[in-house]
């Protein structure tokens, strides 16, 4: 069958999901970008499903895995509203790693026990401003500015065929110049005049790369040394255990605990839809409610009558 007999049709898909060769963006571009040949082939009929890679992740506003069926011709009921039916025993169930943020006074014990970790600036930034592991070590010192505190996240660091590679960041909310808490930059002061030393002590060893993290010759971090050390630094510091992109996830919680507006945490994560902001933090919103309807009381509640 030619490639052209199975061009897609939005009103034959139930949802899409990325697979090998399959790009949103670009759409279904041929037989051999993820459509097999189904039994019912000669009905016109086709089936593709994608899989999770193991150890990944799924979370609200992500692309996540689910069966995508064309019946081309085949004459099969359509939902009234545009809403389209799954026909291969419904879309699979998404697992999501449940949100573990740190509350305020794990979040300040961490700061102040890993203080004088070497990668304590990472994890101050990390946890401040919320950004993904690939993204602060993709940052380089031309990206930071200390004195106007603002910190512009571009790129990422993304291990690509075996290779440490800086990429551009995914989405362009994702390309965003942050203000940074004195917390951060007092961190990342600091953490400059170490490596400072470090590059004094490596000599010609130094590889300068302007990298913000980097090992003691200069070399950009592997994402999964900082998570093994990370994890070490919290078992020593006797911290509760999480993942490193949990400190993103606590810092969102923490601006959301405080009353900040969503859409100014959405452009700090650099989220792209205010939804997947709100999706993620839902154990917030009760606390939220709570405050907003005791200052409802307090802005509609008459003042006592004067005896």
């Amino acid at each position: 069958m030619r490639t052209s007999s199975i061009a897609p049709q939005p009103s034959s898909f139930c949802c899409v999901a990325p697979s090998a060769g399959f790009s949103p963006a670009s759409g279904v571009t041929g037989a051999g970008d993820g459509l097999a040949a189904h039994t019912g082939q000669q009905r016109g009929q086709y089936t593709a499903t994608t899989a999770i890679q193991s150890g990944a992740h799924a979370a609200h506003g992500s692309a996540h895995p689910c069966h995508v069926t064309h019946r081309a011709g085949s004459g099969a009921p359509v939902e009234s509203g545009g809403k389209e039916r799954c026909h291969t025993g419904g879309c699979p169930r998404v697992r999501q790693t449940e949100v573990q943020p740190y509350t305020p006074e794990e979040a300040k014990k961490l700061l102040d026990e890993l203080k004088d970790d070497r990668l304590s600036a990472l994890y101050s930034a990390a946890l401040a401003v919320g950004l993904r592991q690939g993204e602060a070590l993709g940052l380089r010192w031309p990206d930071v500015d200390l004195d106007a505190g603002t910190l512009a996240v571009r790129n990422s660091l993304q291990r690509i065929d075996g290779k440490l590679q800086l990429v551009e960041v995914k989405t362009l909310k994702s390309r965003r110049t942050i203000t940074l808490p004195k917390v951060a930059t007092d961190a990342l002061r600091k953490h400059r005049a170490r490596q400072e030393q470090e590059r004094q002590l490596a000599g010609t060893r130094w590889q300068e790369g302007s990298f913000v993290f980097t090992t003691s010759i200069g070399t950009p971090l592997e994402g999964s040394t900082v998570t093994h050390r990370f994890q070490a630094a919290l078992k020593t510091a006797g911290l509760r255990r999480i993942r490193f992109h949990d400190l993103r996830h606590s810092c969102a919680t923490l601006l959301l605990a405080q009353g900040v507006h969503p859409r100014v945490i959405m452009e700090i994560l650099g989220h792209s839809q205010i939804g997947v902001t709100m999706n993620l933090y839902p154990h917030v919103l009760p606390a939220m409610r709570k405050e907003v309807v005791g200052q409802m009381d307090a802005i509609l509640t008459p003042p006592p009558a004067n005896k």
